[in-house]
């Protein structure tokens, strides 16, 4: 079997970020050996990839991964709070302002509407309804949140991941 993994990650003074890092990475490796533990061709080639890109904006630290494996790409991100040392999820945002998955639906539809690979509107409608599923992935970039949306998730798969910055000043224009 010819099977290949190569993963580039960042390593913080964050312990807990690190950990988080570290148990996502592992899950991923294991996912990856278990799928191709049945593959018994020589000639069959899978692969791994994973990379990163890093974003600081105030007291957070946003990690976004690129996972490929075997021509499939996927997104997973993780969002560190430096002041309060701890991971933040979507869950966390809607409780701190409960308004935030009526301003990310309504704002990243608004700006997915002139994106050209948008071909299926009820698909990219589906995948951008304020349900916390569908801004699972996203990252405090130094403009604003960035969302990722999955392969096939408002648009066909063979456009990929797609992503959108809803600024802070749209979100704060919301006071709730």
């Amino acid at each position: 079997m010819n099977n290949g993994i190569q993963i580039i990650y960042p390593r913080t003074k964050y312990e807990i970020l690190n950990k988080e890092i570290c148990e996502f990475l592992k899950r991923e490796v294991l996912k990856f050996l278990n799928k191709n533990k049945s593959i018994v061709l020589d000639t069959v080639i899978s692969t791994l990839d994973i990379a990163h890109d890093e974003y600081v904006y105030k007291n957070y630290l946003s990690v976004v991964f690129y996972l490929s494996c075997d021509n499939l790409n996927e997104i997973y991100t993780i969002v560190y709070d430096k002041e309060e040392n701890k991971i933040v999820s979507i869950s966390d945002l809607v409780k701190e302002k409960p308004s935030i998955l009526s301003i990310l639906s309504t704002k990243s539809r608004k700006i997915l509407a002139n994106n050209k690979n948008i071909k299926k509107l009820s698909l990219m409608m589906k995948g951008t309804e304020e349900i916390e599923d569908n801004f699972l992935h996203f990252v405090f970039a130094p403009t604003g949140i960035m969302l990722y949306f999955s392969s096939g998730q408002v648009t066909d798969k063979e456009y990929g991941i797609i992503k959108v910055v809803v600024p802070y000043e749209d979100i704060k224009k919301d006071s709730n």
